[in-house]
């Protein structure tokens, strides 16, 4: 089970850093120029190798599981480490943070000082929605009761107006 656990992880970081300087590239583009090995620079003007937020977030998170039960507060407090600090990067530097990335760890900051409800709100072709990638600042509520964030998500998720 450890092999197969580390070999995710690895796969994830490759996978990663494979797509790294193609982002944002169209399926035609990357027809007429397949990725066939490790490359750098383009999108990002990352060296070869280098993985993008979606591993140091991965890294992130592990870290924090292996250290403690889950603990949503420490995860974000790790999240913003590697924004901060550049902690959990390749070669020491942040060099993308998403829109939706961003705007849940600023809610988090703000939750931590003023223990305000922790939801995200994204902006995406003109309408504005909360994100599914918003976490639960803690596992219980103020009962002590455990959380049911599927419960949370489709409350939040399915308000019509």
């Amino acid at each position: 089970m450890k092999n197969r656990l580390l070999g995710g992880i690895l796969g994830l970081a490759v996978a990663d850093a494979v797509g790294v300087p193609v982002e944002f590239q169209s399926r035609e583009s990357l027809r007429c120029n397949p990725v066939t090995d490790m490359k750098g620079y383009g999108t990002y003007n990352q060296s070869p190798g280098t993985w993008s937020d979606d591993t140091s977030l991965t890294l992130c998170l592990l870290d924090s599981l292996a250290n403690k039960k889950i603990d949503c507060a420490d995860i974000m407090q790790r999240f913003l480490s590697w924004m901060d600090e550049a902690k959990y990067t390749a070669h020491g530097e942040v060099f993308d943070v998403g829109i939706a990335t961003r705007k849940a760890l600023q809610r988090f900051i703000a939750w931590a000082k003023n223990s305000e409800p922790f939801v995200v709100f994204v902006r995406s072709n003109g309408y504005e929605h909360e994100t599914r990638k918003f976490i639960v600042p803690s596992p219980h509520t103020a009962s002590g009761r455990p959380v049911d964030p599927q419960r949370i998500s489709q409350r939040r998720h399915h308000r019509h107006r």
